[in-house]
């Protein structure tokens, strides 16, 4: 899922949902760069000071704390989500053909169906 964590935040934090240009950072590292800001010329890993003073209009939002240490809890819950409804739309759509989906990580899965869907999607939010 490409933003992964910056649609989190988003989606966490009403008031960045129109901020275009945001990076996500854990600890002293940029782990994550919305489209916007990578077009103006951030890129992941790049320090946070420097962002600050090259592109001071990029919105700096450090990743989840729970108790002062950095906590996926609120990414991990998004995922399975997100994830779940792709299984259940490919459920859906393969009237009952097989098809394996695997998680890769937090935000990427591979699925493998053995039909093809053609009906067009639109993205929406899984809440």
């Amino acid at each position: 899922m490409d933003e992964f964590f910056v649609q989190v935040e988003r989606y966490r934090h009403p008031e960045l949902r129109n901020v275009d240009k945001i990076v996500v950072q854990q600890h002293a590292d940029v782990v994550c760069v919305s489209h916007a800001a990578r077009a103006a010329g951030v890129v992941k890993h790049m320090s946070p000071a420097d962002i600050r003073k090259r592109h001071p209009d990029v919105r700096i939002v450090h990743i989840h704390l729970f108790r002062e240490k950095v906590s996926y809890q609120p990414y991990e819950a998004a995922s399975h989500r997100i994830f779940d409804g792709i299984r259940d739309f490919v459920k859906k759509k393969s009237h009952g053909a097989a098809f394996v989906m695997e998680e890769a990580s937090i935000d990427e899965a591979y699925v493998l169906s053995l039909i093809h869907i053609s009906e067009p999607t639109r993205p929406r939010l899984i809440s």
